[in-house]
C-alpha cells in the first residue's frame, strides 16, 4: 500500500521495515500529537519517518484468512503465512504449501516448496 508523507521525508527515500496497515492509526495519532494508545494494533512510524531508527522493529509479518462460505472452508482460501523481508511461507486450508524466495523471486511466480526446500532453513 503507497503511503505518501510530507513534508518530514526526504524525496525518493525508501525504507525497508515492514510496515502494516494498522500502523496508520498510530502513526496519525503520534503526528497529531496526541497520547500513545495502548489498545492500537499497529505501531507508530513516525519513528521511521522521522529518519530515526527504532530500537526494535517488526522482522515478520503474520498474514491470515479464512473462507467465508461452507465451499471454500478447508479450501485454498484458507491460508496462514510468515513473511520476512527476504521469504514468504504460506501454507493453504486444503494442505498446499508455498515458500518464496522473495529476493530473486519478487513476484513469488517459482514456489522452493515443491524442490523440497525447507522452511526453517530460510531465517522463517
Amino acid at each position: 500500500m503507497p503511503l505518501f508523507v510530507r513534508p518530514r521525508v526526504a524525496a525518493g527515500s525508501k525504507m525497508k521495515e515492514m510496515v502494516l496497515n494498522t500502523d496508520l492509526t498510530s502513526t496519525f495519532a503520534e503526528l497529531a500529537g496526541l497520547e500513545e494508545f495502548p489498545a492500537a494494533d499497529g505501531r507508530s512510524l513516525a519513528p521511521l519517518l522521522r529518519g530515526g531508527d527504532p530500537p526494535s522493529w517488526r522482522k515478520a509479518v503474520l498474514l491470515e484468512a479464512e473462507g467465508f462460505s461452507e465451499e471454500e472452508a478447508g479450501s485454498r482460501a484458507d491460508y496462514g503465512a510468515i513473511r520476512t523481508g527476504t521469504h514468504k511461507y504460506v501454507e493453504y486450508g486444503n494442505g498446499e504449501r508455498e515458500l518464496y524466495g522473495l529476493e530473486a523471486d519478487p513476484y513469488e511466480l517459482e514456489s522452493l516448496h515443491e524442490e523440497g526446500a525447507d522452511p526453517s532453513s530460510s531465517g522463517i
